[in-house]
């Protein structure tokens, strides 16, 4: 039977939208919690990790979960975390830049999983990063977004820093191999997402278009060490899809 940690009384996180710290109970994450949820649209399920923690099994999202990072807290989620269509998964610190204290998660998978978003010929659903420090990698699927021919969903990353890479054709940030990049935001934040055949940002290889990918500000590199665009389609026919860029430094 899985473990579940205790209810920890008034965490704080920052809430990047009003530019406010603020405090709610939540869940403590220990290292046989992986399965996160079952919050609805309106009323979430929230979790924090407060301490060194490493889960060896893949952690499932269901429904809609927001996961605080506690200052010098690290989350080491060594099969990824599966969000697909239809779940959600936001992410906070607990302060508004990032310094050496900054909470961190590091997903990393070497299969057709996305780090963070769909599994295997699974889209990503909804994954929205507002702070921390957050490292995915993935094989064939997207560091962030879907898995090995899945889309990338709706992503959006208004705060933190956000490294996402893909080692074999799926995108940093966006569609896994043979997938699109679906929606793809970024306001904030410094965000460097690479890989090899795919997008940078967008479609991964053999084909995938790249999507709607909207960047307003923050720091963005975003490369390909293949055939595919840094942002926009991926190798061996992706289309760039609609691609504004407004602001930032890209």
């Amino acid at each position: 039977m899985e473990a579940f940690a205790d209810i920890v009384a008034s965490v704080e996180y920052y809430d990047r939208d009003e530019g406010v710290i603020k405090t709610v109970s939540a869940e403590a994450v220990g290292d046989t919690v992986t399965t996160w949820g079952e919050g609805s649209s309106t009323n979430p399920k929230w979790y924090v990790v407060k301490e060194a923690v490493t889960i060896n099994d893949r952690i499932t999202v269901t429904g809609n979960v927001h996961l605080i990072l506690a200052d010098n807290a690290k989350l080491q989620a060594k099969q990824g975390i599966d969000v697909s269509q239809g779940n959600s998964l936001t992410i906070y610190a607990q302060t508004d830049m990032v310094t050496e204290s900054t909470g961190k998660i590091d997903a990393k998978t070497n299969d057709n999983n996305a780090g963070i978003g769909g599994s295997k010929d699974k889209d990503g659903g909804s994954i929205n990063i507002t702070g921390g420090e957050v490292t995915a990698t993935s094989r064939f699927g997207a560091g962030i977004g879907g898995g090995y021919h899945g889309t990338g969903g709706i992503i959006e990353i208004t705060g933190g820093e956000v490294i996402a890479s893909s080692s074999e054709g799926g995108t940093g940030i966006g569609g896994g191999q043979g997938g699109a990049g679906g929606t793809i935001k970024i306001t904030g934040g410094t965000v460097k997402a690479d890989t090899v055949g795919g997008a940078g940002i967008g479609g991964g290889l053999y084909g995938g278009a790249g999507g709607n990918i909207e960047i307003t500000g923050g720091e963005v590199i975003a490369s390909s060490n293949g055939e595919g665009a840094g942002i926009g389609g991926g190798g061996q026919g992706g289309a760039g899809g609609t691609i504004k860029i407004t602001g930032g430094t890209v």
